[in-house]
């Protein structure tokens, strides 16, 4: 199974984007549970919202950790903080992606950038910003699925990345220094499959 993409482009306001944690939920919500729940990006932010959190249409809004482990629950997934690097591997050698926050585009291997990210690279030099994306092990690579992938063409599947890569950006942490974190900034992402899978998203 691939690491499918739900882009989080679509619901860009006025230009703005400030969705990757929900969208980089949808994904790993999918994956782990081999695509029998997928909800998609519309309902984890609906669920969010349920959670309390406030999106102002056009105003950087961005989720907070606390508000993801909730609109997981909603959605029937459970977020576990990796204990350690070890533990995030097998985990997603079990079939879990995970949810890693990071500095974009920073942390992100150059060959494994969007278009977005490389077209706002050109327009706008140096700068970064606290991002989520979505992880896993596909057929035994580690696989990155950047929520400003379009989720089209060449970008409708995330893109294998090797484990030093995935090691370092999962380690980076959200500050404009690389911090070189002693644990892992990523959440495991189990699922509970209902009889009645939820199939809304694309």
């Amino acid at each position: 199974m691939t690491l499918k993409v739900f882009s989080q482009l679509p619901l860009a306001e006025n230009g703005l984007i400030d969705d990757c944690g929900l969208a980089s939920l949808a994904m790993a919500i999918h994956h782990s549970s081999n695509g029998a729940v997928s909800p998609g990006v519309k309902a984890c932010i609906d669920a969010a919202a349920k959670a309390g959190r406030v999106d102002r249409f056009g105003k950087s809004d961005p989720t907070t950790f606390a508000q993801m482990v909730a609109a997981g629950k909603l959605l029937g997934a459970t977020l576990t903080p990796a204990p350690s690097w070890a533990a995030a591997v097998a985990g997603m050698r079990k079939g879990q992606a995970a949810i890693v926050a990071l500095l974009a585009p920073n942390a992100i291997p150059a060959h494994a950038l969007s278009a977005w990210q490389r077209s706002n690279m050109k327009r706008r030099p140096g700068h970064t910003y606290r991002h989520a994306v979505a992880l896993a092990i596909v057929d035994g690579e580690f696989v990155l699925a950047d929520p400003t992938l379009s989720g089209k063409g060449a970008e409708a599947n995330g893109i294998e990345i090797s484990e030093a890569e995935a090691r370092t950006l999962a380690h980076w942490g959200i500050d404009p220094v690389n911090a070189k974190r002693a644990r892992p900034m990523l959440w495991l992402v189990s699922v509970k499959i209902p009889k009645a899978a939820i199939v809304t998203g694309k």
